[in-house]
């Protein structure tokens, strides 16, 4: 797929609105504290590495069951960063195969959050 690294940054943005829209379904209320600036910066705010780490850290009870441990998974997204959409390319097929990953943890992480 010539197109595969937007399409990877495309799907990483696809899995943080699929986890963010579960947790605001779950009851998680974002905190106007600003981004990353305080001890326990707002979810709403963050990207992939640092997204399911403080939703571990900041959860408490909300977040249970299936998608608890797909945070816990440090294999989902690995490698996958915001900052990417800018940063020089993999080879195209390095980037055929993440996005295939990706794309294949996206689309379960859909699947488990009822969208």
């Amino acid at each position: 797929m010539k197109e595969a690294a937007e399409a990877c940054y495309l799907v990483g943005l696809a899995a943080e609105c699929a986890i963010k829209y579960h947790l605001s379904q779950m009851g998680f209320t974002y905190r106007a504290r600003g981004r990353k600036k305080s001890a326990s910066p707002d979810p709403v705010y963050l990207h992939f590495p640092e997204l399911p780490q403080q939703i571990l850290a900041q959860a408490d009870g909300i977040v249970s069951g299936k998608i608890l441990s797909r945070m816990s998974d440090k294999n989902l997204l690995n490698g996958w960063s915001v900052k990417m959409r800018y940063a020089k390319q993999l080879s195209d097929r390095t980037m055929n195969k993440r996005f295939e990953l990706w794309k294949s943890q996206t689309v379960s992480l859909f699947a488990e959050v009822g969208l």
